[in-house]
């Protein structure tokens, strides 16, 4: 359990993966990749870092945010591998949103607080190719990145060894992509529109 044993090195909890709130799945498994939804700011006291970078929020609660999001997309990973983070051979792909007003342009230094903690669990295997996005909201109803109204929401693709199903979290803009270690895949399909099919394991041919 060398991952379990870095997140305690680290003093971070994983939390029970939230169910999701709409017609959608926290994870897909498609051939030796596992699709994670986009995870929002949610704690273990409910939504946190809600508003808007520049306005509300400094670039260090964006970072923060940035964190908590990942930390939930590895819960959600967890849950995908059947419990073992170990099964994880490289997070791939993670794309960042922030809620940031006009003209706001540290989105990248944001998406670091998401990144660094990657490579903070996985090491080497947690550098990662990466999008950073900013949304600047309109009107008064739709406030942020989500209908929930999060600062940062993070998505992830890593890699994963074994056959067994994955499962994948809420939030809209963020995956991760894992792969399976020992070549054999289990299936399953989710994008960030809710459309999610079979999570019967196959034999990798």
């Amino acid at each position: 359990m060398r991952i379990e044993s870095r997140l305690k090195e680290l003093n971070i909890a994983l939390p029970t993966p939230p169910a999701p709130v709409a017609s959608y799945v926290p994870y897909v498994i498609s051939g030796h990749q596992v699709f994670i939804s986009g995870q929002v700011t949610l704690g273990p006291k409910g939504l946190e870092y809600v508003g808007t970078v520049g306005k509300e929020l400094t670039l260090e609660d964006g970072k923060a945010a940035a964190r908590l999001c990942a930390i939930n997309v590895i819960a959600q990973l967890k849950a995908a591998c059947g419990g073992d983070l170990d099964k994880v051979k490289r997070v791939v792909k993670v794309t960042v949103f922030v809620n940031a007003i006009p003209g706001y342009a540290q989105h990248p230094e944001i998406a670091n607080g998401a990144s660094d903690l990657f490579v903070e669990v996985f090491g080497d295997a947690g550098r990662h190719a990466r999008t950073a996005v900013g949304v600047a909201a309109s009107g008064s109803r739709t406030r942020n990145v989500t209908p929930v109204s999060p600062s940062v929401s993070a998505l992830m693709v890593p890699p994963c060894k074994s056959t067994m199903s994955l499962t994948s979290p809420r939030p809209r803009p963020n995956f991760a992509l894992a792969e399976l270690l020992d070549g054999s895949c289990c299936r399953c399909r989710l994008n960030r529109y809710g459309s999610a099919a079979g999570s019967t394991p196959t034999p990798a041919s």
